[in-house]
């Protein structure tokens, strides 16, 4: 992998992949996502000094597209199976700011999520400027990447892949709480745990966001 692997699984584990994966219940979600946002699209210019409940969905794919980057992009499609490839695929089909790089990897990644296929689909329509009329799912995220373009755009970093000595360290850990769990127990190893301090590359990626925010 490129990025530390908690920071891959934040974004990665808020995605409604289930809801994106198939055509039928993937364009019933989108379009019901759609209809909340036409009710509030004049409070979009607010954000982030107010959000709006109904508008959740858009600020999850907002903070999502302002990480993304070739690197996250492969994460994605390449160690999440078909999870990543199906939430990388609609992030490619609404981001107002598309990539050559996410064409390609799509691309070569589609036959690993063969049941997805419609989203991937999507995605390349979206990214190659394709226009039809015809098809509501391809409308819908057209309108999206319209409104994702009124949000504020502001990088958001991500720690590369652990470094050797991290590696080890967590190897050596892993030993040590073996050996106290066999000799002394489940407290033991919990204690041992808990109050083993964390390094930056251990901590859940908004705790280490926040950190980067007091530099």
């Amino acid at each position: 992998m490129n990025y530390n692997y908690l920071d891959c699984e934040y974004f990665m584990s808020k995605a409604p992949y289930m809801r994106l994966m198939k055509s039928g219940v993937g364009l019933s979600f989108i379009s019901q996502e759609i209809e909340k946002i036409h009710g509030f699209a004049t409070c979009i210019a607010e954000y982030p000094t107010v959000k709006y409940e109904p508008l959740d969905f858009l600020y999850q794919c907002h903070e999502c597209l302002c990480a993304l980057d070739k690197m996250l992009f492969e994460d994605f499609v390449v160690h999440f199976n078909w999870r990543g490839i199906v939430w990388a695929s609609w992030l490619a089909a609404i981001t107002p700011r598309p990539q050559s790089y996410m064409t390609e990897l799509l691309e070569s990644q589609r036959d690993a999520a063969p049941q997805n296929v419609w989203v991937v689909n999507l995605a390349l329509k979206s990214l190659s400027n394709t226009v039809d009329e015809a098809d509501r799912a391809l409308s819908i995220a057209r309108e999206y990447k319209n409104y994702l373009s009124l949000l504020p755009y502001k990088k958001l970093p991500l720690r590369k892949w652990y470094p050797e000595t991290h590696l080890k360290l967590q190897e050596l850990r892993r030993q040590k709480v073996l050996e106290i769990y066999k000799s002394q127990g489940t407290d033991a190893t919990l204690h041992y745990i808990q109050t083993n301090s964390k390094t930056e590359f251990d901590l859940e990626y908004k705790e280490w966001l926040r950190t980067q925010d007091k530099t």
